[in-house]
């Protein structure tokens, strides 16, 4: 009996790692390897339930490609991929432990920002900013050049839900667009423009 429960505790332990490693894969971008929007999900809500039970503020910001179809139309839609990769690369690499980066959709990235008001979060993202345009994404002989957009946000105390700090950070990201491309815009915690420079 007892080699009968060893192999079944085996066969537990074997599952239990398997079920562990495909709840990960279910959170990690098989193309970017970095968060995907549901992982995005669950931890925007943690820092809201945070922020509403402790006061722990935090920022966050939504970057998109610019132009990226031109990149995927002139280029071939591996090297896009190469570019995703690359700029997921770039994101994951310049945080603190407890920030988050993540893939939005598409082209879009995300980050989160704790323990950061939105005037520090400027800064910190204009350097991701600067970064990547200078940055030659090398496919074959070919070197391409991008830029981002950002928009940035703070959560404030009229946040019931995630999706009103999401749709400021969206605003402020079509803002930057809008007058421009790759720089960085931002609203306040009460939805109004704030001055970036």
């Amino acid at each position: 009996y007892q080699h009968r429960l060893d192999q079944a505790n085996a066969v537990i332990e074997t599952q239990q790692a398997e079920l562990d490693k495909l709840n990960t894969d279910a959170l990690i971008g098989s193309l970017t390897r970095i968060p995907n929007r549901r992982c995005f999900d669950k931890r925007i809500g943690e820092e809201l339930s945070r922020f509403r039970r402790h006061g722990q503020t935090f920022s966050l910001a939504l970057l998109d490609i610019d132009h990226f179809k031109n990149v995927n139309d002139q280029y071939g839609h591996v090297v896009g991929d190469r570019v995703l990769r690359a700029i997921s690369g770039v994101l994951s690499s310049d945080l603190r432990n407890s920030d988050f980066a993540g893939r939005y959709g598409g082209e879009e990235f995300v980050m989160i920002l704790p323990e950061t008001d939105w005037q520090e979060a400027i800064f910190v993202v204009n350097k991701i900013l600067h970064k990547i345009e200078k940055a030659r994404f090398r496919y074959e002989q070919l070197n391409i050049a991008v830029t981002l957009s950002a928009g940035i946000t703070q959560v404030s105390p009229v946040d019931t839900e995630a999706v009103s700090i999401i749709a400021r950070a969206d605003s402020a990201m079509y803002r930057a667009k809008e007058i421009g491309r790759n720089q960085v815009c931002a609203n306040e915690p009460d939805g109004s423009p704030a001055a970036t420079e």
